[in-house]
């Protein structure tokens, strides 16, 4: 499309050329011939370019579940490998040791089974017999056996009474010494007062003489230094201060002798204390023993009543009910030796279990692919160890490619299962599917991955990034008329209707828009005539003439497109000369700046913006575009007239956001019959 509306604008120059360059221009023209075409209903949409990374539907890791050494290995990478193939062996000495272990430990338990079993058998022998023997004996009298068991009944009683007196003498005497201990506990508390103030006593009695005996050294000391005056007064107080010394060295002497006799008294009853003590524990573990031995002897006694009990009610007993009650004794004793064989049964099916086990731990040392496909890498070898967890291979399943990309949030809402998609790579394209719409974005990116499935794709490697094409927005039964008819100014859009014989600028709201057709959201009547035709002399308020306007009604907008691109087919100088007026000096419209935003029809789907640029095209690219030049609405004549083509291209990054854009400026001025031509490019980002 690019290389298209360059040709178109050189063919247009040409044409203003060859007619204007050099001659007097020619005079105004006062009405101007127009076609006219209605709104038409259409579905509208946006494809958006996304770049994703290919990898094949099915590709596992395989891990071996065991360590070990490997023993061999039998594939290399690019080898194909069907499902269960051995791709390498490690060595199982130790499992099979285990599987050999297992096996014995089975076979002892079968032999188990085979014993109880057998066993099983001779209880029901047995108890046949015991019914026979039950039989015979139903008529013999049992009165001798009772004599013994009333014999054995007495002397039980009679045992079990003696242990009672036994052990109440005991508890007597446990009590007895209880009180005992009781008392000479409370003397000794008492004692430990007394003793207690005996050592206040003391205390205060060596405090005492400890005084006097300072007053009587002093005392000594005046008299040794008397004089003849006072000498007989200083030596009474000596004497009566040794007099006092001797006093009160004889009461703490006293109180020596009352505490002394207070702690051996006290030591004394705290050895009877302690005999006390441990008479308790003699006496406790005497009348334990009594008690158990009175506790077996009455269980005696009632084991003798029993006896005798169980002896009387069978001789009482007739024959038939004997062998009933013989019948449910041996079904006990057949179930119990049952559940004994079903016992070793179990055990046997577990030691079967733990064969199974070793057999299927051995199976591990055989690592197999669990997938047909191509081996595409190896991370062990021969005579190294395998790691058990550890990615050992690596193989993929190339029958269905599937490409992985990412997208926003409003474009994931966007997609369901099964919305088709283009994949390009080196010039290739490929179709596709969505098969899996994320439902998590990415922590960092914040971006939703999308897979899509392409089939089974040859030349198509594992990781290796490529274009893909999808279908973001759609409008279903919008109003829409051909893109060509709008015009643009100062960031607003209009186009030009016909009313009463005049062209009437009319403004218009956008949404949606490709490069054939735009969205109009408002401005438009379905029944309003949309001037589809362009003249420099189409300006608001200008006369005109609609072509075919006497053989009926305007056609739609639809209609018009397809007649003009039929026109395109059948003449290539009709081609020319549409374009040429296209690209009028002073509106410069050309299909170059959808050609910025989409790709043509002749190449694969259309490319165009990531959501968020397509979003903004009406308040960015066209905006920047100035698609239509403000001269168109000026109503001025000027001797100079200029025609201009904007093509930009945006390089996306891998997230679908802009990370350059290229725009290219094609510029041709009509000055006093002559045109020159400017081609400028700049590049943003």
């Amino acid at each position: 499309m690019k290389h298209r509306i360059v040709a178109l604008m050189l063919i247009a120059l040409l044409a203003v050329g060859t007619t204007a360059c050099g001659e007097e221009e020619e005079a105004e023209v006062t009405t101007v011939t127009v076609s006219v075409a209605h709104p038409t209903k259409d579905s509208i949409s946006v494809m958006s370019e996304f770049v994703g990374t290919v990898a094949p539907e099915d590709e596992v890791s395989v891990y071996p579940l065991v360590s070990g050494t490997i023993t061999k290995k039998n594939f290399d990478v690019g080898d194909e490998v069907k499902p269960g193939a051995v791709l390498f062996t490690i060595d199982d000495t130790n499992a099979q040791l285990t599987v050999k272990s297992a096996s014995a430990a089975y076979e002892a338990a079968q032999a188990s089974v085979n014993a109880a079993q057998a066993n099983l058998s001779m209880t029901a022998k047995s108890n046949e017999l015991t019914d026979i023997q039950n039989n015979a004996l139903a008529d013999l009298t049992t009165e001798s056996q009772l004599n013994t068991l009333n014999n054995q009944l007495r002397t039980a009683q009679d045992t079990a009474d003696s242990y009672n007196k036994q052990k109440k003498q005991l508890n007597d005497q446990y009590s007895s010494a209880a009180s005992s201990r009781t008392a000479l506990s409370a003397k000794v508390a008492a004692l430990n007062t007394e003793l207690a103030n005996a050592n206040t006593a003391y205390t205060a009695a060596e405090a005492a003489y400890n005084q006097a005996v300072g007053a009587a050294d002093t005392a000594a000391k005046n008299l040794a230094g008397a004089t003849a005056a006072d000498h007989d007064a200083k030596k009474a107080a000596a004497d009566a201060a040794v007099i006092e010394v001797t006093a009160k060295k004889a009461a703490l002497d006293a109180a020596l002798d009352k505490r002394d006799e207070l702690a051996a008294t006290i030591t004394a009853m705290q050895t009877q204390i302690n005999s006390l003590d441990a008479t308790y524990k003699n006496l406790d573990s005497t009348i334990t023993s009594a008690r158990i031995a009175e506790e077996n002897a009455d269980t005696q006694v009632e084991s003798i009543k029993e006896n005798i009990r169980l002896t009387q009610e069978t001789a009482a007993l007739k024959k038939d009910q004997i062998n009933t009650k013989t019948d449910e004794i041996n079904a006990d004793k057949y179930a119990a030796t049952e559940a004994q064989a079903n016992a070793a049964a179990a055990q046997a099916n577990a030691a079967a279990t733990q064969v199974e086990q070793a057999q299927t731990a051995l199976s591990y040392y055989s690592v197999t692919a669990p997938i047909g496909g191509t081996i595409e890498s190896i991370s062990v070898e021969e005579n190294q160890m395998a790691q058990a967890g550890v990615p050992a291979y690596v193989i993929s399943n190339k029958d269905n490619m599937v490409v992985t990309f990412k997208v926003t949030e409003a474009v994931a809402n966007a997609f369901t299962l099964g919305d088709s998609v283009t994949a390009e790579r080196g010039g290739e394209s490929f179709d596709g599917v969505i098969t899996e719409i994320g439902g998590m974005a990415d922590a960092q990116t914040k971006l939703f991955p999308i897979k899509a499935s392409l089939g089974a794709v040859e030349g198509l490697a594992s990781g290796i990034s490529m274009k893909v094409y999808a279908y973001t927005k759609e409008v279903e039964n919008a109003v829409t008329v051909p893109y060509d008819t709008l015009y643009f100014q100062g960031g607003s859009s209009y186009v030009f209707v016909a009313e009463g014989g005049k062209a009437v600028r009319r403004s218009v709201t956008t949404g949606l828009m490709d490069d054939r057709k735009a969205e109009i959201i408002d401005g438009l009547g379905m029944d309003d005539d949309v001037i589809v035709t362009w003249s420099s002399q189409l300006k608001d308020g200008t006369d005109i003439t609609v072509a075919g306007a006497d053989k009926g009604k305007a056609k739609s907008t639809d209609d018009a497109d397809a007649a003009g691109q039929k026109d395109d087919a059948e003449s290539g100088d009709g081609e020319a000369q549409e374009q040429t007026e296209e690209t009028n000096p002073d509106d410069s419209k050309s299909g170059a700046e959808s050609d910025s935003k989409q790709q043509t029809d002749d190449k694969k789907p259309d490319k165009k913006e990531s959501p968020a640029q397509s979003d903004d095209k009406d308040s960015d690219d066209k905006k920047s575009d100035e698609k239509k030049s403000d001269d168109t609405s000026s109503g001025e004549s000027d001797d100079t007239d200029a025609a201009s083509t904007v093509i930009r291209e945006n390089d996306k990054n891998e997230d679908g956001s802009v990370g350059s854009v290229t725009t290219r400026s094609f510029i041709a001025t009509l000055s006093g019959g002559c045109i020159t031509a400017t081609i400028a490019e700049s590049e943003a980002r």
